[in-house]
């Protein structure tokens, strides 16, 4: 019975292991990918000739005059009467079932 146990567990072992190995193995990549990616990020960023390579979003934005964009409707500015605003069954909030 003891020998059933001790096979297990170095069963176990050599599984944890390969996984282990396994597992470096695919970060070693991913972290290979991750510097390739912000290569060539840098590479596209600093190329002028790919007009979708902005640098930072927000140079990217258009100067806006006014603080409420054109096709911009604030929920909180619209003027609802309750009559107007009904409950989700169907009711206004003053009418009685």
């Amino acid at each position: 019975m003891a020998d059933t146990g001790e096979g297990q567990i170095k069963e176990a072992e050599d599984e944890m292991s390969t996984t282990a190995d396994e597992l470096a193995e695919r970060s070693d990549q991913l972290e290979e990918r991750i510097e390739s990616t912000k290569q060539d990020w840098a590479r596209v960023q600093a190329d002028d000739s790919v007009p979708t390579a902005a640098g930072d979003w927000e140079e990217s934005e258009p100067d806006v005059e006014s603080d409420d964009p054109a096709g911009f409707d604030d929920p909180e500015n619209v003027d609802l009467d309750d009559d107007d605003l009904e409950d989700d069954d169907g009711y206004a909030d003053d009418d009685e079932e």
